[in-house]
């Protein structure tokens, strides 16, 4: 088996949208600062509680039945400021705007139907008719024609992001 590293051997530990798939948020983040050299840093990039995670609170309860697993930067920036405060030194949080093209969803695509399913952790390929309008329809509904200068594409929908760039204390 291989070796893993080190608990603080790490200039850099990333976690890049993972954080929700943890059943332990709190354990998962903690053990990956934990990686981090004394003068390290943890990157989290994290969804904001806009967009994406908009729709999944309206439609996963009806598509899944719950919406056990959501996670947002919000949640993140708590942790780090409660339970996990002594691990941190400092942390800056970026929030940063961005737009994910639904033009595919929005024309009922196969694609469409495939990033829908990636986006609502539901898979749609085999949905009925009605699933997908409801789900459709509520992309629509958040959709704006204009995302960043120059852009093509679309509709959008707003989906921004927060870096948190978390130091570890000098121990």
């Amino acid at each position: 088996a291989g070796k893993c590293m080190d608990k603080g051997e790490a200039d850099i530990v990333l976690l890049g949208h993972v954080l929700y798939y943890f059943q332990d948020k709190e354990k998962a983040l903690r053990s990956a600062m934990q990686l981090m050299r004394p003068g390290g840093v943890t990157v989290v990039v994290h969804q904001s509680k806009q967009g994406v995670p908009e729709l999944q609170e309206s439609l996963l309860p009806q598509l899944r039945g719950s919406v056990r697993d959501m996670f947002s930067a919000d949640d993140v920036e708590q942790l780090l400021m409660s339970p996990l405060r002594s691990n941190v030194s400092q942390f800056d949080r970026h929030d940063v705007e961005a737009f994910l093209d639904v033009g595919e969803i929005v024309k009922g695509s196969s694609d469409g139907v495939k990033i829908m399913s990636f986006c609502l952790e539901a898979d749609h390929r085999a949905a009925n008719s009605d699933v997908l309008k409801m789900s459709r329809d509520a992309f629509a509904r958040k959709a704006v024609d204009n995302a960043e200068t120059g852009r093509k594409g679309g509709p959008f929908l707003f989906e921004p992001v927060s870096c948190f760039v978390v130091s570890s204390p000098e121990w």
